[in-house]
């Protein structure tokens, strides 16, 4: 596959890549890491994501997305660096700790939504939008199905997010293949072979949010011999409040 990635460097200091979450791109991350300084910033799109096209997002995986993305730092001449991301960029900063241990100098893991088994049922309506979203009035029909109006009715800011999926300039089709890709497979193939980085870790979670369980924190916690878990203020009642605490808990990690 080829690589192609659009990234983006700003300051100077530490090394941090720092990844976006499943469906968005490098603002994303970048928006999280603007106020730290000290720090020299590296986001990229994920293939498959943002200006990072791939000629077909159903061969993406875990796997796929850490190499590509460390055949970059090699280009860029970063032997070492730390590691983190949102959501899915966890998922790739988890699978480059195991398979890619003796590069990574620390880890910042941001509401993880998947362990080690594939098709987690946190991300069911993720791949209820693949269904739909290519769908004649796919979005009408999506947003009449009973799990979305239940996470609607109780969390409407995780609705918008979710519906978020439905906008991608990438069109529908590409993104339905990214999502069921991406959700069918797993950062990692057993859990435990994340202690095989024994290098520092933070683990960043939040209640309230169907997307990415709290729980999943500590089943990663228990396996990282230097890893601290932090619970912040969920998302899905105030993000900017939580953008805040989770900037709070980089900047005092870093």
């Amino acid at each position: 596959m080829k690589n192609d990635i659009h990234y983006e460097i700003q300051g100077e200091g530490t090394p941090l890549l720092f990844l976006h979450g499943l469906g968005g791109d490098l603002q994303q991350a970048a928006s999280l890491l603007t106020p730290i300084t000290g720090i020299q910033k590296i986001t990229v799109d994920c293939p498959g994501h943002g200006q990072s096209p791939v000629s077909d997002e159903s061969l993406l995986s875990f796997d796929v997305m850490a190499d590509l993305i460390m055949q970059l730092m090699d280009e860029l001449c970063i032997p070492q660096f730390m590691v983190g991301g949102i959501s899915m960029g966890a998922g790739i900063s988890a699978n480059m700790m195991v398979r890619y241990p003796e590069r990574i100098s620390g880890a910042i893991l941001v509401r993880p939504a998947w362990l080690d088994i594939p098709d987690p049922d946190n991300l069911s309506i993720l791949l209820r939008v693949a269904d739909y979203c290519a769908l004649t009035e796919g979005l009408i029909r999506f947003e009449s199905l009973p799990e979305f109006q239940a996470i609607r009715s109780s969390l409407p800011i995780a609705a918008d997010s979710i519906l978020g999926q439905f906008q991608r300039p990438q069109g529908a089709r590409s993104t339905a293949a990214l999502l069921r890709a991406m959700i069918h497979d797993a950062p990692v193939r057993a859990l435990a072979t994340i202690s095989g980085y024994d290098g520092p870790c933070c683990i960043i979670v939040n209640e309230q949010d169907p997307l990415h369980p709290a729980a999943f924190g500590p089943a990663l916690q228990q396996y990282l011999s230097q890893a601290e878990l932090h619970d912040v203020y969920p998302r899905y009642l105030d993000p900017e409040r939580h953008n805040e605490e989770v900037r709070e808990v980089i900047r005092y990690f870093i």
